[in-house]
Formats: structure tokens, sequence, C-alpha cells
């Protein structure tokens, strides 16, 4: 609530500030005529009485009215925004009192007996009165220093002459007074509602600017994310598809036990690949719900270091960690990965000297930070490095320096958990990546100890997939595991077959069947017709956002292709375990 009165607030004083450049627009105009016509008022009198009197009213007038150019010229120059030019009003204010005041006595060096000076000098002041309301309108406390004393003169003078036809004009100039209020107030709010119209036209069109460059961003982005994505895929393909050719040319077994440590590493990098764009598309897709507890930060570096220490030492490079004894609150999954691409980007970009993780205390927050002896990353490319495939030092896009995508990755989580991501780098004198996650002062209680794989034998799995090599290799690992599995290329016969067999204990089931419904709508369709929550795992290539949230919302297991082995049975001893 504060932010919105903080927001109409500051909005409230664009359009003072609006009004009061109106005021001052409008000012150097008026004056002029009103300085015309007090000339022409003084020429009138003066030729109908022939007394000079009217001629010092007339140089007050002009004196004021010179001071009023001199105001608006003083604004002009200093052209305030904003607060800056609420003052100003003051001192127009100052100005029109005295204006008022001149005015107000002009009944007393104008006036004479001639009738049809009476009537022109009459007509002058109702014309004066009204322009001030349209004139002095952006600033009705203005008006009313300049109606004030003007009307107050005018009806005085008609008041002291005694007479009754006098009297009838004070009268009339009392109901004249409150007209102006009435319309200088109804001005002023159609002016503030004009300002305020112009001033949302304004913030519309300029959301609507920033809108389409967005668009055309994202638009641009999109395409060289699936350019570049595309590369990327075809890369380890084409090498599965010319090592598969090759073993099947091969002649001996020692030939064949050279190349199949080869193809197993290209369909790792495919696997990779799939994985890191999986982790994009969840996190995009919004399915990832971050699981806070309380955890040490030594935990995060003791993995890390267990994970990466072969890799830095066969580089030549020192991996050290501080010991940190910080508490962390946040997802210590999420935590890790983001740490994790830290570390492989300080190893696989630091040729030399070393590479340490240590975490700093920051008030309530801890920063976990990797600081590397790398080449440094200029100013100018510090913001690019967090892009989807963009890579300084890779132009021909060798996968063994990675893909790309770690660093993308790595914001969306932090996006995620609300965390700050810090980076500090200069060329040639390394860099530090940082997180910023919140610290707890709690100390949990001990971690249980992990559980062992639950066994899988005889739980009935049902396999649906119009692929029937895939069907047989599932199959094939399903049974080595010990488990029941029955296998259907058929979603339709699958049903029937299980609707009469029995409900397994999971079904397992491609998210892309042949005919109207995909895997999502065949679970949802079986669970009702049996009335129970059947297990279900989609596996499925697809990372469209829309088909993981529906996927997630209705309980489903997602697993993406390529499926690693120890994916797919952790996901079945949850059910073997239930």
């Amino acid at each position: 609530m504060a932010s919105v009165v903080e927001d109409d607030s500051e909005l409230q004083v664009r359009i003072d500030a609006e009004l009061v450049k109106t005021l001052y627009a409008n000012a150097s105009k008026m004056v002029l005529l009103a300085m015309g016509e007090a000339v022409l008022l003084g020429a009138c009198v003066l030729a109908t009485t022939r007394a000079l009197v009217p001629l010092w009213w007339v140089g007050a007038v002009l004196a004021i009215g010179a001071m009023r150019l001199w105001l608006v010229r003083r604004f002009e120059q200093r052209a305030p925004e904003g607060r800056a030019a609420l003052p100003w009003r003051r001192y127009f204010t100052w100005h029109a009192t005295a204006y008022g005041v001149v005015w107000g006595a002009s009944t007393t060096f104008l006036w004479s007996n001639h009738t049809l000076t009476q009537t022109i000098v009459t007509l002058g002041l109702c014309g004066m009165f009204i322009s001030s309301v349209m004139a002095l309108a952006p600033h009705i406390p203005t008006w009313i220093a300049f109606a004030g004393p003007f009307a107050a003169g005018v009806i005085g003078r008609f008041i002291a002459d005694g007479s009754t036809v006098m009297h009838i004009y004070a009268a009339t100039n009392v109901l004249f007074v409150v007209a102006g209020v009435v319309l200088v107030r109804r001005v002023h709010g159609m002016m503030r509602e004009t300002v305020a119209a112009r001033f949302e036209n304004a913030r519309l069109l300029e959301e609507a600017r920033r809108g389409k460059e967005l668009a055309d961003h994202a638009n641009l982005a999109k395409t060289k994310f699936l350019a570049a994505a595309s590369h990327d895929l075809r890369q380890p393909l084409h090498a599965v598809r010319l090592f598969v050719s090759a073993l099947q040319g091969c002649q001996s077994d020692s030939e064949r036990e050279r190349l199949l440590p080869k193809l197993d590493a290209a369909t790792d990098a495919l696997g990779s690949l799939l994985d890191s764009l999986l982790d994009l598309s969840r996190a995009e897709a919004g399915v990832l719900q971050p699981a806070r507890r309380a955890f040490s930060a030594q935990s995060v570096l003791d993995t890390i270091e267990r994970e990466w220490a072969g890799a830095a030492e066969a580089k030549g490079l020192s991996l050290r960690v501080a010991p940190c004894g910080a508490w962390l609150q946040s997802d210590p999954e999420l935590v890790t990965t983001i740490i994790r691409n830290f570390v492989a980007n300080a190893v696989r970009y630091t040729d030399s000297g070393s590479i340490l993780l240590g975490c700093r205390r920051r008030g309530g927050e801890v920063l976990l930070s990797v600081w590397d002896t790398g080449p440094g990353i200029a100013a100018e490319h510090q913001r690019e490095i967090f892009r989807e495939f963009h890579q300084l030092a890779n132009p021909a896009r060798d996968r063994e320096q990675g893909l790309g995508l770690g660093l993308a990755i790595v914001e969306r989580l932090a996006r995620l958990l609300q965390h700050e991501v810090l980076l500090a780098s200069q060329p040639g004198s390394g860099s530090c990546f940082a997180l910023r996650v919140p610290r707890t002062e709690r100390a949990p209680a001990a971690e249980p100890a992990q559980a062992r794989p639950a066994a899988l034998n005889d739980l009935r799995i049902a396999i649906i997939d119009d692929d029937r090599s895939v069907l047989e290799a599932s199959v094939a690992l399903l049974r080595s595991w010990g488990a029941a599995p029955i296998a259907f290329d058929d979603p339709d016969e699958a049903f029937r077959a299980l609707t009469s067999a029995g409900v397994p204990d999971v079904v397992v089931v491609d998210l892309r069947l042949p005919g109207p419904r995909n895997g999502i709508a065949w679970v949802e369709d079986f669970r009702t017709s049996h009335a129970l929550h059947v297990p279900a795992i989609i596996v499925t290539g697809d990372t469209a956002p829309a088909e993981l949230v529906d996927a997630y919302q209705r309980g489903i297991t997602v697993l993406h292709k390529p499926v690693r082995s120890a994916q797919l049975r952790k996901a079945l001893e949850r059910y073997a375990s239930s």
C-alpha cells in the first residue's frame, strides 16, 4: 500500500510541475494583453476627463507587468523540472497579488461620471476577470491571490458610491465572483485530468515501445538460440552415427573396444546438452519449486570438491576449499547446481594457477564464492556471458569447452531462488563469481542416513511407446532389475489389456502417442476409468513449458530423453518402496 501511495504522490508532483509550466507559458501573452488593455482604458478616461490621474494607474500596471515578463524570462532560463518547479508557483502568486491590488484600484483611478466611460471600464474589468480564470486556473491559490483584491477593490468602490445602481453593480459582481470560483475549480480539475491522461498515454506508449523492443530482442535471441542449439545437437549426433557405422565395419574385437568408449562419450555429450536445455526449460516453465531448508555451506563446498578435484588436477590446476562454518537457508540442490556451474567455468577457462572455493559472511547473508586465475572478463562482456550459448573464447564451438549454457542456467536458478549473482573480474586478473544466500543461525537436526536403493522385484510396470526398439530395450532393462514389465506399442490396445488384466503398479508412457491422445491425456483417461490415481511416468523429448506444467500439475513424473538408467531406476524405486 505504501508503494502505491508513494507512486500516486509522485504522479501528483509531476502533474503540479506540468501545471506550473502551463501557468508560466500563458503568462507572457496574458500580461501583454493586460498591459494593452490598461493603456486603452487609461486613454479612454483621459479623453473624457482630461485628468492625469489615470496615467499613474497605467504606469503602475505597466511596471508590474514588466516584472511578470522578467519573472517568466527567469523561469524559462532555469527550466525547472519536477519538484524544482513547485516553488515558482509562490513567486507567481506574489506577483498576482500585486497585480490584483492594482487592478482592484482601477475603479478609483478610472471612474468618471461619463456613462460611456463607465460602460467601457466595466466591460474591460469583466474581461480582465474572465481572462484571469483561464490564465491562472493551473494554480487556484494564485487566482485567489489576484481575484481577491481585484474583486474587493471593485465591489468596495461600487458600494462606497452610495447609489442604488452602484449597489446593484456590487451585488452583480459578488455573483460574478462566485461564478468565477466555480469556473476556476472546474477548469483546474479539467487541466489536471488532461495532464494526467497525457502522462498515462505517454506511459502506455513507452511500455508499448519497450514491449516491442523486448519482443524483438526475444525473437532475435530465440533465433540465435535455436541456431546454436541445432548446431550443438547435430555435432554429437553426427559423431554417434559415424561411430555406429565404424562399429558395423569393425573386423576385430580390439577395434570395437577402442571405439566403444568414444561412442559412449558422444552419447554423453548429447545427453549433457539435452539435460542443460531441460534445466533451462524447467526454470522458464516455473515447474521447479525450491525446497528451502537449513543446510551447511560446507556440505556444498565438499560436494563440489569431490566432483571437480580430479578434473582440476588433470588440467594442472590447484582446487582449494576454504573451511566455512556458516549455515544457509535455501534449496541445497539448486545452490549446489549454481556453484557447480561456477566451478565448471573456472576449470574450463583457467589454464594455469588455482581455483579457490569459500564463503564470506555479509550481515544476514553469505557469499558463496569461486575465485580463479583465468583470463578474466572485460566489463563490456560481463552481462553477455549470462546469455544462452554465449562463449567469449570459443568461436569454433568446441564441445570440450562447454555448451555456453551454464551461466544462463545460473541466472534463471538465481532468479527463481531470489538470490543475487555477483561477478568481479578484470582481463588478466582472473574472476570471482559469487552467490548471495540468506544465512540462518539455527542448527538443523542431523540429516538422515541415505536409504539403500529399493528393490524392484515383481514391480508391475506397463510401458507404452510406439517405438519398438525403445520397448525392447526398456523391457530388457527392467527385467534385469527384477521388475515385471509388459510392453504395448498401441495405446488403445494397452488401455483395453490393462483394464482386463488389472491395473499395473506404474505406467511408463511416451508423451507423443499415435492417435488423438498424448501420454498425459492417456494417463488421465486411464485414471478416470478406474477411479484410481495410478502412478505414472511420462517419457518425452519435448521441453515445451506448457506441457511440463500440465504434467507436474497432474502429479505425473516427467523424464526427458535420453533417459539415463539411474534416473529411471530412481523414479521407479519411489513407487516400489510405497
